[in-house]
């Protein structure tokens, strides 16, 4: 018995995360299970393109807008056309090109946020598409062709970048805008989850929970990992 994405929910309430864009794997436990998810998560599930079928309304939420230290934070979600595919979601909703709704939806965020920033799930050619059509984006934070990036790629004025795929790295992103919401200044550190970072206790605590209701037929494989440059996930 699986938990229906329960344990993926929980794990990111503990991490603290602000936003998720939905991907198609985040949808095929189907729709309804996905909006029980969405309904115990701290933070926003995001997707400006998937809409219903009748109306066209977004079934997701399509930004988000979350402040830090006084700072305006406006977050886009975009996913790509396999996520309707999955049950329930390919009988009430359609698939929406975002190269059709981005310029529109960054000036709406714009005048909210101080800084806008997209998630990602179309791969990285589609985020340079992206960012031509809409160069106020700041930061594209991108998913699906799963590549490890040690540094930003930029089209125009706009940092794009990615971090592989299971949670296998983390990079920190750190940059600074001049008045005219521009790069200042960029610093990116990435880390390889290993050894050295000691366990958290609740979220050990929390896994072991959940691994006595729903035991691994198998254990996952553990491997060293070295990133470079060229890595794709």
């Amino acid at each position: 018995m699986r938990s229906a994405g329960k344990i993926m929910v929980d794990a990111m309430n503990l991490m603290g995360y602000d936003a998720l864009t939905m991907g198609r794997m985040d949808l095929t436990i189907g729709y309804q299970a996905v909006l029980e998810r969405q309904s115990e998560a701290d933070f926003a599930f995001l997707s400006a393109n998937i809409v219903y079928l009748d109306n066209l309304e977004p079934v997701f939420e399509p930004y988000t807008i979350i402040e830090r230290d006084g700072h305006r934070i406006g977050i886009i979600g975009f996913s790509e056309p396999e996520t309707i595919q999955s049950p329930g979601f390919r009988e009430e909703t359609t698939w929406v090109d975002p190269n059709t709704i981005v310029a529109d939806l960054v000036a709406e965020v714009s005048e909210q946020a101080d800084v806008i920033v997209v998630l990602s799930h179309l791969g990285i050619e589609n985020d340079h598409t992206l960012a031509q059509i809409a160069p106020d984006i700041n930061v594209i934070i991108g998913g699906l062709t799963r590549k490890l990036m040690p540094e930003p790629e930029r089209e125009g004025n706009t940092l794009i970048i990615q971090v592989g795929y299971r949670g296998e790295w983390v990079n920190k992103l750190d940059v600074t805008f001049d008045s005219l919401r521009q790069p200042a200044t960029v610093t990116t550190t990435l880390l390889t989850l290993d050894d050295k970072y000691i366990e958290d206790k609740q979220m050990v605590d929390m896994m072991a929970e959940y691994e006595l209701q729903y035991p691994s037929p198998t254990p996952m494989p553990t491997r060293t990992l070295t990133p470079t440059p060229a890595a794709e996930g």
